[in-house]
């Protein structure tokens, strides 16, 4: 072909690759590209991009093609990354962008002929797609996939600074004034772009809508009304903090969204006791389980527990005894600051009521005259009906689920989520890495292929503690109980889970064939030293050299994640932040680049300096490989409140548990240097 969409400048220490149009035009397919870019022999490669995009599956293909690349690849956006060139784009180690260039993301499209089935086959081939474009984009950036779905649903074009305050390019460079021009250039309704921002003239800087058009922006939470995109000026910039706060909030939200479920569940099951409990835990475990739904299931089961000639009308509205139960909790939540001041309802009345005067209109609800000294009408409430009791309850389950969502842990970050079914030991098969492919000759036949057989075992274990409200507290009208007490019994709840998943790099336990976790035998042992570019090239090389359980095939895995104790978390963050290398000093007359600059996540935790205040880990991206698996019972990642009355106490006992387990599932994505 006398054109293409690339092109390729070899260098004696560079490579430079251009993709400066439609990706797959005039018949050069991604086989061709990965053909030539397999014959590139330096260790570095500078991709530059401006192109509207093209061919998923040829994208896709390039895509993995340059992540394979063992060169150093650093990407470039000169113009316009849009559509699967900005999947590409992301292939670069690091990803700088010009300032008058743009980023832009939405969902696939094709066009389809064919019948009903076939457009539905289509359909669903369009979601996978986007799920996967999803999949990179939220890994590159940390945000959740449903945030870049909304994005990608709008069709999002963003400027250099708003790409890089929402993490999909690292820094940002001064571009040409021809940038603009070019990226004018493409005819994008050629494309069926519908969301295209005013080009400015080449000497200006562009003016893009940060967001696209919808009345509120999930993403920076700011209102973006009208239609037209902005014209006059640059647009006001995302900042790093807009993300995190916006980021902040979307969590808040969620935690109180998944409250409001908690509490409104625990409302439609509190006039019946004990007598649903099962029913009410079986919809507390599924998330998936509205208020609605569990009401539709008590009502359910009411039905079968009653006869047609005794079941007269069943109504659904709120009963009395659920408006005090409803208004008596929020009430002690928001005595024990469990609430925000600005979310209290002033109106409610029972904000002034004490614990025991709730205690004595509770028993009035069901009929008793409240009688004798304070214990006996606490004890009452206690013993003859269970309103009371769950209403506490409820109180002291927020202020636990508080403590947990306040905790600042960090094994997320770097560990996968798991669920078991039972306390039984578990086997965990290897299912990340799959054998090679072999060779099909013309006629030949396929054989089928295997997954590594590691079977390491995983077992759950219980963790909890009791605590108790008694009557003289109801009496005393002591509010700790419901804040101080569960709350730090939800932080310990968290930091137990911490513990766990630390306890695997500390403890270096021995895997299914024997051999510690980081042995040699292992090759995942590295030399040891201070973070330095030798010993960081030396673990990232180890990770990179592992191969299949057979020895046939090298997995080239990449690491996401250093993991560091706190004595040494800032030298960590100090190096992978520096641009030139750190050994080198400031009086070089010829600097050396830093080639591990941003290339690692840094995660650091006291819990490794218990162990050893040098030592440190390269872990690989837990999404892909198999690494350490934090797991829980049905998957319930947060801790359990069960009541039943006092017998060791007088009043009423409290059960925080947390059923969970942690474990290594294969050594091959997990290096360690021991420091000094």
């Amino acid at each position: 072909m006398s054109k293409t969409w690339y092109e390729i400048n070899a260098g004696p220490t560079s490579t430079e690759v251009l993709i400066y149009d439609e990706i797959g035009a005039w018949g050069v397919t991604a086989k061709q590209f990965i053909k030539d870019l397999n014959n590139i022999q330096t260790k570095n490669i500078s991709l530059r991009i401006n192109s509207p995009g093209g061919s998923v599956w040829d994208g896709d293909a390039i895509f993995n093609a340059l992540r394979r690349s063992k060169a150093n690849i650093t990407t470039h956006i000169d113009g316009l990354a849009a559509s699967m060139a900005s999947i590409i784009a992301l292939a670069g180690s690091t990803v700088e962008m010009a300032d008058n260039a743009f980023y832009m993301i939405h969902n696939p499209w094709s066009l389809t002929i064919g019948d009903a089935d076939q457009m539905r086959k289509d359909a669903d081939l369009l979601d996978k797609i986007a799920g996967t474009m999803t999949s990179i984009y939220a890994k590159k950036t940390g945000m959740t996939e449903e945030e870049i779905t909304t994005m990608m649903n709008d069709e999002t074009w963003l400027t250099a600074e708003e790409a890089m305050a929402f993490g999909f390019v690292d820094s940002v460079f001064e571009g040409l004034d021809a940038a603009a021009s070019v990226a004018k250039s493409f005819d994008f309704e050629k494309y069926g772009f519908h969301n295209i921002p005013e080009f400015p003239h080449t000497a200006d800087k562009p003016a893009a809508k940060a967001v696209p058009n919808h009345e509120e922006s999930a993403m920076t939470g700011k209102t973006t009304p009208g239609t037209a995109p902005t014209t006059e000026g640059v647009v006001p910039q995302v900042t790093t903090e807009d993300v995190n706060k916006a980021r902040s909030d979307a969590e808040a939200k969620a935690a109180a969204d998944a409250q409001v479920r908690l509490d409104g569940i625990y409302s439609v099951f509190s006039q019946f006791g004990d007598t649903h409990r099962a029913l009410m835990d079986e919809c507390v475990k599924d998330t998936k389980v509205s208020v609605e739904m569990a009401r539709e299931k008590l009502l359910n089961a009411l039905g079968k527990d009653t006869t047609a000639a005794a079941s007269g009308d069943i109504k659904v509205g709120e009963t009395d005894k659920e408006k005090f139960a409803k208004g008596a909790g929020l009430a002690i939540m928001g005595r024990s600051g469990l609430i925000e001041p600005d979310k209290i309802d002033r109106n409610n009345e029972f904000m002034n009521h004490s614990l025991f005067e709730l205690a004595k209109h509770c028993l009035a609800l069901n009929g008793r005259t409240p009688s004798g000294n304070k214990m006996d009408i606490v004890a009452t409430a206690f013993t003859t009906t269970d309103d009371f009791t769950n209403i506490l309850r409820d109180a002291a389950n927020k202020s636990m689920l508080k403590g947990w969502e306040e905790t600042d842990e960090t094994y997320p970050i770097w560990t996968s989520r798991g669920s078991l079914s039972d306390f039984k030991i578990a086997n965990r098969t290897g299912l990340s890495l799959f054998s090679d492919l072999p060779e099909v000759p013309e006629h030949g036949e396929f054989t089928m292929g295997t997954f590594s057989d590691a079977n390491e075992q995983i077992q759950l274990l219980t963790y909890g503690s009791l605590f108790a409200i008694t009557r003289q507290a109801i009496i005393n009208d002591d509010l700790n109980a419901f804040s101080a007490i569960p709350r730090r019994m939800g932080r310990a709840a968290r930091r137990k889970v911490g513990d766990l998943a630390y306890t695997v790099p500390n403890a270096n336990a021995a895997m299914a064939d024997g051999t510690v976790l980081f042995h040699a035998d292992h090759s995942n042992l590295g030399t040891s030293g201070v973070i330095s570019a030798t010993t960081i090239s030396e673990l990232k090389k180890l990770l990179a050299l592992q191969t299949d359980p057979s020895g046939n095939g090298v997995l080239n895995i990449r690491g996401r994640y250093i993991l560091v104790p706190v004595a040494i978390e800032d030298a960590a963050r100090a190096f992978f932040a520096s641009e030139y290398n750190p050994a080198e000093g400031s009086s070089t007359s010829f600097r050396q680049a830093n080639i591990h600059r941003n290339t690692l996540e840094v995660v650091s935790d006291a819990r490794l300096d218990g162990n050893s205040a040098t030592a440190y880990y390269i872990l690989g991206d837990q999404n892909i490989y198999d690494t350490v698996e934090v797991a829980f019972l049905d998957g319930m990642d947060m801790p359990f409140l069960d009541q039943k009355a006092g017998w060791d106490v007088d009043g009423v006992e409290f059960k925080v548990r947390i059923d969970a387990a942690a474990k290594a599932l294969d050594h091959r994505a997990m290096t360690k240097n021991v420091g000094t």
